[in-house]
């Protein structure tokens, strides 16, 4: 009988480690700050955990195991906490471990914990750290010590680094403790009068671009503490997605609200975390310590949000999801949530906003709960450790159908102001009180020729806070005009945002360069016909040079796919907003079909070239939004989900004769006399008179989503 050799053990390929970085800063403790870059050569992906370990045994007490695809490149930041007075330790070193099997990995780890055990098929990178050179003494140093010692580290930084590894391998992948050569000392000080210049870092003069770092476990268990670690790292990190964010030279302090319903905070921490950020920090974390009662229904899988800003600025958006379990032995059985997609890369953004306000709502949270944030760069709005939460009932759709109808049904009646006055109403009772005081504040302190800007950066679609009523208003008439309606959106100037965890893109672009424009539009045959719309059509095509597109199906799939190639897309037709029925839900097209939300998000606008058109949909009822699994639907944020800078778009049925003047005036103020498009759409609001006979509501039907300060170029080398 011929015998079958036994199969020999696969061996792991360990991963790249390098040690890019060390930062210690001195203080009440020695904070040590590393940076390691991880990268996986092989062919399949890896399971990975960075520890502490002195003597071969882990000392690190709760390891997280994060996977590593092929290819991709992670950045690990590891702290070290020294009492003053400690002498450093350099035994401990630090070890990135890794595995193609979790539960091997895992298993490993926990022998480490209290063995000098080492798993054949378990690899072990190791990186030497030096510490003894800058960590000597708890004594408190002079003004003089400490600049000279900060002098030091930035020069030491732009030397190179011995890395210091260790191959892992499988098995006896170790070096005794010693066997490394330690990195070169730092230079001496700067002789007297030598000053040293931060290089630009980045995409553009002193800019540089970060992502949100979002660290906890894959899996926790109820009643049971685990660790989340926020900050800011240079690469994407696997695990979390993360919209790209710039910084520029001036942002100092990053504000990040963690917002992670389900879950309680340690006592004396808070959601509202400040980063420090200075060239000897330039990539700030802090740790937050969570607990998800058992009291709490229960989730097999929960999610963490933390919006990033800076004064009056917001940077972007984190997501992070991680599974929850009843008791420490389902962890093995659970699988962790993987991330949504690939982050979206956002453009540098621009102009600072007077307030920007954040509503966000969870899964987790019963319906109709919304958490709100809000930030500004003016210093007397007070920024808020924690989200506030208001609700909007359980039915916030048929709120919006209600309204709709409402204002259809009334446009003609001689109390349609008093119709309007009153959902605002209704409307302004939704909005926390710190909110209204933030909004008076930077009224307050706005210029008097100058109107407020703010950024609604929302994920709930229905509720129009812009038709929300100011009572008293935030300024007297005085101010900036006589009869000024006491309607929130006619008194600042403001741009709506879909706050998504992936498209759109967050924050909104605050520059357009407009070339090529498209209009389309065409004749109903079997719809009543809207000549208004027809003359409308044509005049942009005298004045502007548009092209023309027939409206249907065939050649507005074409426009929208870059044949002609537009930065400015015009639509001139029937709308209608039907949440109960998709076919009917959207625009109108003259050959029968319809093009909806849907079928619009699937549209890449943003991967024609490398602009992102303008869209004004001069269509009824359009700009009303709607959900569909959660997510933040209609034609406006469908649109700004395929790629869109921008989006002008009615909420209720419009007057044809009134759309086709606004349209022009649009074109003609926003391009010709460089108006932005939400100071156009604020003045259109201004012009709703709440007294009279004859009151018009097609000019307080529009909403603009975009930057509230976007800036439109006219390109010179092929004009509108």
């Amino acid at each position: 009988m011929k015998t079958i050799p036994p199969v020999a053990a696969r061996r792991i390929r360990a991963p790249r480690v390098k040690l890019i970085s060390t930062t210690h800063v001195a203080g009440p403790a020695i904070r040590q700050r590393l940076e390691i870059s991880i990268t996986n050569p092989g062919s399949t992906q890896l399971f990975i955990s960075v520890v502490r370990r002195r003597g071969r045994i882990i000392t690190s007490p709760k390891p997280t195991i994060r996977t590593l695809r092929t290819g991709n490149n992670v950045i690990s930041t590891y702290r070290n906490l020294q009492r003053p007075g400690d002498q450093a330790d350099d035994d401990e070193e630090i070890v990135v471990v890794s595995s193609n099997d979790r539960n091997k990995l895992r298993a490993a780890l926990r022998a480490a914990h209290t063995s000098r055990s080492q798993a054949g098929d378990v690899s072990w990178s190791v990186v030497r750290i030096p510490r003894s050179a800058h960590v000597t003494t708890g004594r408190r140093r002079t003004r003089e010590q400490r600049k000279e010692r900060k002098e030091r580290i930035r020069i030491s930084e732009r030397q190179p680094i011995s890395p210091g590894i260790t191959g892992g391998g499988s098995g006896g992948g170790f070096r005794p403790p010693g066997s490394w050569n330690p990195p070169p000392p730092p230079p001496p000080p700067p002789p007297e009068g030598l000053q040293w210049h931060e290089p630009p870092r980045g995409p553009g003069d002193g800019e540089r671009q970060v992502y949100g770092l979002l660290d906890c476990p894959d899996a926790v268990v109820v009643n049971h503490e685990f660790e989340l670690v926020i900050g800011l790292t240079e690469t994407p990190d696997d695990e979390a997605l993360s919209d790209a964010m710039t910084l520029f030279p001036g942002d100092t302090v990053v504000d990040v609200l963690v917002v992670a319903p389900g879950c309680v905070l340690r006592s004396g921490e808070t959601w509202l975390q400040s980063l420090q950020v200075s060239p000897d920090e330039r990539l700030p974390a802090v740790t937050l310590h969570l607990t998800v009662p058992r009291n709490e229904r229960h989730r097999p899988a929960r999610t963490i949000k933390a919006v990033y800003s800076v004064p009056g600025r917001t940077l972007g958006l984190a997501v992070r999801s991680f599974a929850v379990a009843r008791t420490k032995s389902e962890v093995k059985g659970v699988v962790p949530p993987e991330p949504a997609g690939t982050a979206t890369v956002s453009p540098p953004t621009g102009p600072r906003n007077d307030l920007e306000i954040i509503i966000q709502q969870f899964p987790q949270d019963p319906p109709g709960v919304l958490r709100w944030h809000y930030t500004s760069a003016n210093p007397d709005v007070a920024p808020r450790e924690e989200p506030i939460q208001t609700r909007i009932g359980n039915e916030p759709r048929r709120f919006a159908e209600y309204l709709l109808e409402m204002v259809d049904d009334k446009a003609k009646d001689v109390d349609i102001a008093e119709v309007i006055l009153g959902f605002g109403g209704i409307i302004a009772e939704k909005i926390p009180k710190p909110v209204w005081t933030a909004l008076r504040t930077v009224a307050a302190a706005a210029p008097p020729d100058e109107v407020p800007t703010v950024l609604i950066l929302s994920d709930e679609p229905f509720v129009p806070w812009e038709l929300a009523l100011t009572d008293p208003p935030l300024w007297p008439d005085s101010q900036h005009g006589q009869n000024v309606p006491p309607i929130l959106g006619a008194q600042v100037r403001i741009g709506r945002w879909v706050l998504a965890d992936q498209r759109p893109q967050t924050p909104p672009p605050s520059e357009l360069t407009l070339g090529q424009m498209a209009v389309v539009s065409g004749r109903y045959e079997r719809r009543i016909r809207i000549k208004d719309a027809e003359r409308e059509a044509m005049e942009l095509r005298n004045k502007y040079g548009a092209a023309d597109v027939a409206a249907v199906l065939p050649a507005v799939r074409k426009c929208l796919r870059g044949q002609p190639l537009a930065q400015a897309i015009h639509f001139a037709l029937h709308g209608r907003y039907s949440s109960g029925d998709a076919s009917k839900d959207g625009i109108l097209l003259v050959d029968g079909k319809t093009l909806g939300p849907v079928a619009v998000a699937g549209y890449r606008l943003d991967q024609r070239d490398d602009s992102r058109p303008l869209i004004f949909l001069n269509a009824c009822q359009v700009g009303t939004g709607d959900a569909l699994l959660g997510t933040y639907t209609g034609m406006g944020a469908a649109f700004l989900t395929a790629g869109a800078a921008a989006v002008v778009a009615p909420l209720w049925s419009v007057d044809d004769g009134q759309a086709r003047a606004i349209a022009l005036r649009f074109y003609e103020q926003v391009l010709e006399k460089g108006l932005s498009p939400a100071e156009f759409v604020r003045s259109l609001r201004a012009e709703f008179q709440a007294s009279g006979d004859s009151v018009a509501v097609t000019p307080l039907a529009y909403q603009f989503f975009g930057h509230p300060q976007l800036k439109i170029i006219r390109h010179e080398a092929q004009p509108l």
